[in-house]
């Protein structure tokens, strides 16, 4: 897997999850939950959008954290990158600025999302693009935990998998995503000091950032991929 797709995984779980409007605090349902989450990671507020996030024991949390930090950095880097660089001009620029200008492009989306509750459990089907049938990467899995309506962790992090990988093993993971996470922050003082100018001096700061952290990840190569999109501690990003 390529820097290049891994920074694309990132973006496409941000760009579903993210791009909706502000709003206030509400668990009272599935869509109030989806909004209140995507208004945190908008925000760059990890507390704030792991509350809307169900996942169960130390392990699990953990990965959920991690997952969300290297979200937040990804949209805090988009921000800055299209405000300060202008348009992209690059593929790899458009879907990196994806998070940032995807935001309120896909208000409009929202408000036409199917809604199906179950019970305890509820899905929100995006409605897909012109000309497509929505699969399975447009689709959000909820719980309800007492009260509240949360995204399912298990299902949108793959946290099922985290029982299975080894203490050791996922500290390296964690540990590496969160220096991912602070190669995306780092990328984005680049562009603020003036140190990155273009799209393209930005996608090779990136790649050099990222290529540095899977080095001292002893991985010597591009991040591995055992789940979905957006490669992280628990080897997915976008659920079933």
């Amino acid at each position: 897997m390529s820097v290049r797709s891994f920074i694309l995984g990132i973006t496409a779980v941000a760009l579903l999850c993210v791009s909706v409007v502000h709003a206030a605090t509400n668990l009272s349902t599935p869509l109030g939950a989806l909004r209140t989450y995507a208004a945190a990671i908008h925000a760059q507020s990890v507390p704030h959008a792991m509350a809307c996030v169900s996942s169960t024991g130390k392990r699990e949390k953990a990965v959920v954290k991690s997952m969300l930090t290297m979200m937040v950095a990804n949209e805090h880097l988009s921000k800055i990158a299209v405000a300060k660089l202008g348009p992209p001009t690059s593929r790899g620029g458009k879907e990196l600025a994806s998070a940032s200008s995807g935001y309120k492009a896909m208000q409009a989306k929202l408000k036409k999302a199917k809604v199906s509750i179950k019970g305890t459990e509820a899905t929100v089907t995006m409605p897909a693009p012109k000309g497509t049938t929505a699969g399975k990467t447009g689709i959000l899995y909820f719980k309800k935990v007492g009260t509240h309506w949360k995204i399912d962790g298990e299902k949108l992090f793959h946290l099922g998998a985290v029982k299975k990988i080894p203490t050791k093993e996922l500290s390296q993971r964690l540990k590496m995503s969160d220096q991912m996470a602070g190669a995306f922050n780092a990328a984005a003082d680049d562009i603020q000091t003036g140190k990155v100018k273009t799209w393209k001096q930005l996608h090779d700061d990136i790649y050099m950032k990222m290529m540095a952290v899977m080095h001292m990840g002893g991985m010597g190569g591009a991040p591995a991929n055992n789940g979905g999109a957006g490669s992280g501690p628990a080897g997915g990003g976008m659920g079933h």
